[in-house]
């Protein structure tokens, strides 16, 4: 007789062990991405006058030197120059061995370049109204000067073969190009054939750089325009023909414009920046006033969206003023003075415009989705009808004086962009200004 064969049973505890849901696999989440960026500043016109050479060589014989000292006329506005990953300078006038000469064909000295770069300038565009005012060895002679203290430049050139060559700067691994062009040059011509010493507004020309300078590799691509009416704040015709045009150009990503002596507005035209005109960073002209004692310091820094485009995410106006005096800690300044109004730093995002300005007209009816103004100092309230408080301490100048360039602590204005859409760029929303401290932003 055979045995049954055991069966064999599992406890329930064993069984409910077994049934019961399995740990899951701890999984490592990468490390979100964290998008770079590389910030762009640009300024005004550098264009020497008489006042300025004459302090210049006054603190270079204090110093014990010869020649020319610029260094302390731009020591004040350094922290701010080399907060920016890439600096542009505009050299309006050439620099050139001999005598300094003003107006109308300047000669800027040498010793110039040595104090642009120790302010923190990368490189100058040179494309300028006064770009051919020494003549063809006038041109020669800039660029020497600028190679010599290692300043990049491009807006005027040795050769057909040199101005073929897009100008591409590496910053940190990002490839920034960069494109100057003038709108004429007070009446004089290259040489004939000799076309290339320097670019004249064509924007044809223009766009087919711009496409060569991608095609080249840059990520970013910066145009310095020389453009406007000199001694006016409004944008005119010309600038709102060319910059229609050129801003729409997807390979142009910022226009930052120079020549009026004034400030003119910033705009934001989609994804994209345009600084109209950003005053005087040095210059003291024989038609002296509040408004081109300053200048602007634009800031934007751009950002790498998702889908590897650069897009500007923040844009700053840094107020700049050529001050008849230097300023002590506690800002008690040399002098006599009045109380100027100033006004809030968060601007609307549309300007009132002037009765009978159609140019300002034209530049309101621009903006809406997609466009916003950004202006800063008191010009919107002088200029524009905006809200106005209490601030700018102007001088009334004494005989003494001694210049030097000072950033307007406290008076900064920044537009911050909204966050990117799902495909990368920018939605095209209006932006938003805000007040924020200039000595926080600028320091080294």
């Amino acid at each position: 007789m055979s045995l049954p064969r055991p069966a064999w049973a599992l406890r329930g505890d064993v069984i409910r062990e077994r049934l019961s849901a399995q740990p899951a696999a701890h999984v490592v989440q990468p490390p979100a991405r964290i998008p770079r960026q590389v910030s762009i500043l640009g300024s005004g016109d550098i264009l020497v006058h008489p006042p300025t050479w004459q302090q210049a060589r006054a603190d270079a014989e204090a110093a014990g030197r010869a020649g020319y000292d610029f260094d302390p006329m731009f020591a004040s506005i350094r922290p701010a120059v080399e907060s920016a990953d890439l600096a542009i300078c505009h050299m309006e006038a050439p620099m050139g061995p001999g005598d300094p000469k003003d107006f109308p064909r300047f000669n800027a000295p040498v010793d110039l370049a040595a104090a642009v770069k120790k302010a923190g300038y990368d490189t100058c565009s040179t494309a300028s109204n006064h770009a051919l005012d020494q003549g063809e060895q006038g041109v020669y002679d800039n660029l020497d000067a600028l190679d010599a203290v290692g300043l990049r430049h491009t807006g005027t050139f040795r050769s057909a073969a040199e101005r073929a060559k897009p100008t591409i700067y590496e910053v940190h691994g990002v490839k920034i190009g960069h494109l100057s062009w003038a709108m004429h040059f007070n009446g004089l011509d290259p040489p004939a054939g000799k076309e290339w010493l320097a670019n004249r507004i064509d924007v044809a020309g223009i766009r087919a750089a711009a496409a060569a300078t991608r095609k080249a590799g840059a990520q970013i691509v910066v145009l310095s325009a020389h453009w406007g009416t000199e001694k006016v704040h409004n944008i005119d015709g010309e600038q709102l023909s060319w910059s229609k045009q050129l801003i729409a150009d997807p390979n142009i990503d910022l226009i930052i414009g120079h020549h009026a002596h004034v400030v003119q507005p910033m705009e934001r035209v989609g994804d994209k920046w345009i600084a109209y005109g950003m005053g005087n960073t040095l210059a003291r002209h024989d038609f002296p006033n509040d408004d081109n004692r300053e200048g602007i310091l634009a800031k934007f820094t751009f950002t790498e969206q998702p889908n590897r485009r650069w897009v500007v995410t923040r844009a700053e106006a840094i107020p700049i003023w050529l001050s008849s005096g230097q300023p002590s800690a506690s800002s008690t300044w040399p002098g006599s003075w009045s109380t100027c109004p100033r006004p809030t730093a968060a601007a609307p995002s549309t300007p009132v415009p002037r009765t009978g300005s159609p140019a300002t007209s034209a530049a309101a009816a621009r903006s809406g989705p997609g466009s916003a103004y950004l202006f800063t100092d008191r010009l919107a309230a002088r200029h524009h009808g905006y809200a106005t408080r209490e601030g700018r301490r102007c001088l009334r100048p004494n005989a003494e004086m001694v210049w030097r360039l000072v950033p307007m602590t406290g008076q900064a204005t920044t537009a911050q962009a909204p966050r990117s859409s799902r495909s990368g760029a920018m939605p095209p929303t209006t932006a938003t200004a805000r007040a924020t401290s200039s000595a926080a932003r600028s320091a080294p």
